[in-house]
């Protein structure tokens, strides 16, 4: 009886260590590296991108599918880390922000930048109703201004180069820019007002050393001529392109600006919309883009920096 309990405790211990050893080399296989990581999630017709470096994520919209977007995070986020810095929309049409309920629910959110408006719908009261209980929880809501920046810890630089103006829902305890810098002088920015939503995007520049990338929500060509005609736009590695490649954004003018080496098509396959069109796809590749990058194609597309160069996962 003794050998057999003494057996039975030997097979037990071992296989506790065989256990233990095999969670930490799963551990290992699945820490994240110190590079910064631009993932476009394939979340069908709509939008989200993912910046991640180490246990630090920000998310830029979020589609409308909550499982789409849920299942993106699993891919890219260590099954350990629970915490996302920064949740972003663009705007507050569904195929943007839909997703991000799903992200409030499953994940503690530090910091949420809204838009400084609001669409009277089911999706956006979700959305709303989702943000006070992440607010009720310690989250701060800040508000998005042109001009407004954020630095991290990664080295990662986040500025907005536009931000409609218009009454947010008084119900969230917004706070203003807390800008560390002045990007620019904003009573010299002279920008008009715009009725549509696609208009009323927020525009964001991401820069981490000497690569940047252009977040453009669904901004088309009188928000992209109105940010040349105020010297908002400049040179950025990677284009988002806007409004999943319609025809009415991505002007030429914008794109020469811009003059990106990299090209990000967040697009549905067959959508019933024509995205993206011909003649946006002609002007990348007259301006010699190096590489268009389409989920409608290639499914989730993952970028990955150090700072100084782009590359993408050869998976």
């Amino acid at each position: 009886m003794r050998k057999a309990g003494l057996s039975r405790w030997v097979l037990g211990v071992g296989s506790l260590l065989i256990s233990l050893t095999c969670l930490a080399l799963v551990m290992v296989w699945l820490w994240p590296d110190q590079d910064t990581h631009l993932v476009m999630c394939d979340v069908g017709q709509g939008d989200a991108i993912l910046i991640t470096q180490g246990f630090t994520q920000v998310l830029v919209d979020a589609g409308v599918n909550e499982e789409l977007i849920l299942q993106c995070l699993r891919e890219h986020v260590p099954f350990w880390d629970r915490e996302v810095d920064w949740i972003i929309p663009s705007h507050y049409d569904a195929d943007h922000s839909g997703g991000f309920v799903g992200v409030l629910d499953r994940f503690s959110v530090k910091n949420v930048l809204l838009a400084q408006d609001f669409k009277e719908t089911t999706d956006f009261e979700r959305f709303h109703a989702a943000v006070l209980r992440e607010q009720a929880e310690g989250a701060t809501v800040h508000t998005a201004q042109t001009g407004y920046f954020i630095a991290t810890d990664q080295q990662w630089q986040f500025s907005v180069l536009y931000a409609p103006a218009a009454k947010i829902p008084t119900d969230f305890e917004a706070h203003g820019g807390q800008a560390e810098t002045t990007l620019w002088d904003i009573n010299s920015v002279k920008m008009p007002v715009f009725a549509d939503s696609n208009n009323r995007s927020t525009v964001l520049s991401f820069r981490i050393n000497q690569v940047s990338m252009i977040l453009t929500g669904d901004m088309e060509a009188p928000l992209e001529q109105a940010l040349l005609e105020n010297n908002l736009v400049t040179h950025h590695t990677i284009l988002k392109v806007g409004h999943h490649g319609s025809k009415s954004s991505t002007s030429q003018a914008f794109l020469d600006q811009v003059a990106p080496e990299v090209a990000l098509v967040s697009v549905g396959t067959k959508n019933r919309y024509g995205h993206p069109s011909t003649l946006v796809l002609d002007r990348l590749r007259t301006a010699e883009v190096h590489s268009v990058l389409r989920t409608d194609e290639m499914g989730t597309v993952e970028l990955i920096t150090d700072g100084q160069r782009v590359w993408r996962r050869p998976w």
